[in-house]
Order: structure tokens, then sequence, then C-alpha cells
């Protein structure tokens, strides 16, 4: 009796394993869920859901802002602008959870360029919306060509500093801006336009074509700000390597066949232990 007993003992030990692996691989299969439509991501958002717990796919994203409705008909609120990042799956993933100051900064905002947003009186919205294959990597190679298309009239002179721009650091290149005479691009930003050193596309026609005119015109018009690497990901202020991002056009909201859009509550004060300066009542 003793050897049915020790094998019937082996046989319950054995089936127990059995069932503690099946309720785990059930337990994880039935907290993953796919998300693959821009409405069920808004579903798990408001859930906030971990990013854990859900696998997106096939989505793309894009952080807008401005004041009023005119401000959101394209992808951003300036209706000039021709180039566009975006993000992919993996950044909307990593967003789950995330207040929306922490998912702005996580994308690459600058905590500078944040409260100037919000200064300017600006609201945020999240839109998700399905892959468009006019979409690329946002690499220095993709990017400038991008541009280069977007922007022939200047083409050969972006072009022509490709090279030097995948090689030297933006802050080597914008020390050499100031001291030709350039004010901080930060601060020439805050003005825009109107700024009398601003370099639009026909101010960097009429120019030389230097290095740091070009990246110039890159930070202004294209908002390739400090922290693009040209490596196909973003990076925090912190230096932190982020997500993957892509760069297309400029596109109508409109004409997009799907997409949802997500409120976005961004509190200046947030900022304030990285810009009290800047924080007003």
């Amino acid at each position: 009796m003793e050897p049915v007993r020790i094998q019937f003992k082996i046989f319950l030990a054995f089936a127990g394993i059995q069932l503690i692996l099946f309720s785990l691989i059930s337990s994880i299969s039935a907290g993953t869920a796919i998300i693959s439509s821009p409405s069920e991501f808004a579903s798990a958002w408001k859930e906030r859901k971990s990013e854990s717990l859900i696998e997106v796919k096939d989505l793309f994203g894009r952080v807008l802002h401005g004041r009023e409705p005119k401000d959101f008909l394209k992808m951003t609120d300036n209706a000039d602008r021709k180039i566009i990042f975006y993000m992919g799956s993996a950044a909307l993933q990593n967003l789950m959870g995330r207040s929306g100051y922490q998912s702005v900064i996580h994308l690459g905002y600058t905590p500078e360029y944040i409260a100037l947003l919000k200064n300017q009186k600006k609201y945020f919205q999240l839109l998700i919306f399905k892959t468009n294959e006019h979409l690329i990597p946002a690499t220095w190679d993709n990017v400038i060509h991008e541009v280069a298309k977007q922007y022939p009239k200047v083409a050969s002179k972006i072009l022509a500093q490709l090279p030097l721009l995948k090689t030297i650091p933006f802050v080597q290149i914008h020390k050499i801006a100031v001291t030709e005479g350039s004010p901080p691009f930060s601060v020439i930003n805050k003005t825009g336009k109107m700024h009398p050193n601003y370099f639009s596309e026909q101010a960097l026609e009429q120019s030389l074509g230097k290095l740091w005119e070009v990246r110039a015109f890159l930070y202004f018009e294209a908002r390739l700000t400090e922290l693009f690497a040209g490596d196909g990901h973003t990076f925090s202020h912190h230096g932190e390597r982020g997500v993957p991002e892509f760069v297309g056009a400029n596109m109508e909201v409109a004409s997009l066949p799907e997409k949802e859009i997500i409120p976005l509550e961004i509190d200046l004060k947030e900022c304030i232990h990285h810009l009290p300066e800047l924080i007003k009542e």
C-alpha cells in the first residue's frame, strides 16, 4: 500500500503544480490587453491602466496645444509648420499611468517650453490615430531629407551641413551662434517670428548657410531642439534616452479616418523645481 500512497502523493503534487502554472498563465493572459485602435487606447487611458497590463500596436500619436479650436485643426497651432514629430506605439504605451506633465516631459518637451506654452494660456491634447505609412523614424538622415523636401529653396544649404550636424553637438553649434552675435535660441523662441534674429526659410535663403544658421533654422522651423539626437529616439532634458519617434509632414486632423482626442491636464507648478522664475501665479 505504501508505494501506492507515494505515487498518489506524487500525482497530486504534479497536478497541483500544473494547476498553479495554468492559473498564472491565465492571469497574465487575462491581464494583458492588446490596444490596436484609438478608441481602445482612450478607454485604457481613462481607466489609468498600467503600461505593464497593455500592449499598444499599430498606433501613432501627437501632443497638440493651442488656445482655441482653430489651433487644433492640424498637428500644430503653427499653420506654416511643415515638419512634425510623432510618437509610435512604444511611446504611447509608456504614457500609461503618467500625469500630463510627466507625459510631455517623457516625450522630450523641456520644462522651459512647457512653461512658455502654459504662460501663453495654451492647453494640451493627446491625439491618437491609426498607423500612417508616410511616417518614418526620426534619424538625422530621414529628418534632414524630409526638411529638404518640404523647403526646396534652402535644400542645398541644409543638405550640405548634414555631415556636421550628425557629428557636432548642439551645445557647441549654439556656442558658435552666440559668439557670432545671435541671442540664445531659447530667447528668440519666446518672441517667435517677430524676433529680428529668427531664422525663417527666407532668412536662411539670404544667409551664407553656415552650420549655426542651418541649425537655427532647424530649431525654429522644424522644432529640432537641443534634445534632438538624431538616432530615432526621444531624449529627456535629463539626457535619458526615451522611445522611438517618427517624422512626417503636417496633416489635417480631420483627414485621419480613425482617431481619438484626449485632454491632457498639465499643472505649471510641476515645473517649479526646474524653473521657479517662469511660474506666474
